[in-house]
């Protein structure tokens, strides 16, 4: 199933016993934005105040 909070509150309202499983497409999707994410950002960053010190 996608990572979305709305699929999960639907099949959560309408199938209350059913086992949610998440595709490996959407976990390596949701990784990519939230932990590469952070990463690049935290790099910008750092490059940035690397470049108001000179």
């Amino acid at each position: 199933m996608d990572i979305n909070a709305s699929y999960n509150k639907l099949v959560t309202k309408h199938l209350p016993k059913a086992r949610i499983v998440y595709d490996r497409f959407h976990m390596q999707s949701q990784f990519g934005r939230d932990v590469l994410g952070a990463v690049r950002l935290d790099e910008a960053r750092r490059l940035q105040q690397q470049d108001q010190g000179r």
